[in-house]
């Protein structure tokens, strides 16, 4: 009997211990699967609180979107700063007297008058034979008058050896900026582009990205890389890599009727390319630090940027450049103001080699006959101060 009950005893005791050890691991698949649900939860919040950022930053993006359009289209209470790039009218004059900044604009745009002047009216044969844009280091560049004055009558597009020139305007000019909290901006030329994306060596990337042609600023206070790229039948464009708000922008002027969405589809696989090497080169020899975010790409210019005309390349540099607004809507002749200042710098640039001055050229006069058949009046626009009958007399 006694042994019986031993018996019951031990089992009783076995399934008790069974029991304990049952609840013992329910009570641990439970811990474990509260720590799971905390853990979930705080993935959670940490991605809801990511959202709501990016939305509060897309929410600032669309806001000063929108304010550049106010800006543009002048409908806005906020006003533009003056900027020669933007032509007349941006900034009202103070009680009828023009601004520093407005007085050094008209006096620049006399000498850009009388500079086309010049090559169009006043230059002769033998004049427009000898070169005024030369730079001797590599790329080489020499461009005769000649030359310059088909760019000026013809409306031709900026050739290949124009756009080297034009890169060391742009460089030139940002070695003279003064630095801000916006950071500098590295300018590189086509070829750069076509070597990378046709594969080339590491070593001729960088020399084309940093050395040629020299640079006279710090590379590390760039926060932004413009490429110059050749689209051969769609005309000039460039990209703008932006380190500080990791974007990167398409401006093609050519393109800017068509739906954006199209226009970057078909090019946002040369974006991608691009904006990675400059990201490599600028970490290499800048000691840039790229953001671990979601790089953005966008088309800068849309439908109502519109231009009609051959001269996609002066259009792509006068977007290019960053300044307040710079997206903003400008009339053709704004660009043909840009296009001279820039034909204007280059001569300016080579007179260490061609030891040419800025050539200064005047209006031919344009005589009116009365009913009698004399001259009565003479229009000269550059105020030469002839009169009628000195005029008459000389004729």
């Amino acid at each position: 009997m006694s042994q019986k009950l031993d018996s019951f005893l031990s089992i009783m005791m076995q399934r008790d211990a069974a029991a304990a050890e049952r609840e013992a691991a329910s009570q641990a698949r439970l811990d474990n699967a509260f720590a799971a649900m905390q853990t979930a939860t705080a993935k959670l919040d940490g991605l809801i609180a990511s959202m709501m950022q990016r939305e509060a930053d897309l929410d600032v993006r669309d806001y000063n979107r929108a304010l550049d359009l106010r800006l543009a289209c002048g409908s806005g209470p906020v006003e533009a700063k003056f900027n020669w790039m933007f032509g007349h009218g941006v900034t009202p004059r103070t009680h009828g007297k023009a601004t520093k900044s407005q007085a050094r604009f008209e006096r620049l745009q006399v000498s850009l008058r009388k500079f086309v002047l010049w090559f169009t009216d006043n230059a002769s044969a033998t004049d427009l034979s000898k070169v005024f844009i030369q730079f001797n280091d590599a790329p080489r560049v020499s461009i005769s008058g000649a030359e310059i004055k088909d760019f000026l009558l013809n409306h031709e597009d900026m050739s290949q050896v124009l756009e080297s020139a034009l890169i060391r305007v742009l460089r030139r000019d940002e070695s003279h900026r003064e630095p801000n909290s916006q950071g500098s901006t590295h300018y590189v030329g086509k070829e750069w582009a076509r070597k990378v994306v046709a594969g080339g060596s590491t070593s001729a990337c960088e020399e084309l990205f940093y050395l040629r042609p020299k640079i006279q600023y710090n590379l590390a206070a760039c926060k932004k890389v413009v490429v110059s790229l050749d689209m051969k039948q769609e005309g000039w464009a460039s990209l703008t890599i932006d380190f500080r708000r990791c974007i990167t922008y398409l401006i093609h002027p050519n393109l800017s009727g068509v739906s954006p969405v199209d226009v970057l589809h078909h090019h946002i696989d040369l974006m991608k390319i691009l904006t990675q090497a400059a990201q490599e080169h600028m970490t290499k020899h800048a000691g840039a630090v790229i953001p671990m975010v979601e790089w953005e790409y966008e088309v800068a210019l849309k439908t109502e940027h519109h231009m009609n005309g051959p001269e996609s390349g002066f259009t792509t540099a006068f977007y290019s450049i960053p300044k307040d607004n710079q997206f903003m809507i400008v009339s053709p002749e704004t660009i043909g103001l840009a296009k001279h200042t820039f034909l204007y710098s280059m001569v300016r640039m080579s007179y260490r080699s061609t030891k040419r001055k800025i050539p200064q050229g005047k209006r031919k006069k344009v005589l009116k006959r009365g009913r009698d058949g004399k001259f009565i009046s003479s229009l000269d626009p550059e105020g030469s101060g002839a009169s009628a009958s000195d005029a008459a007399s000389s004729a």
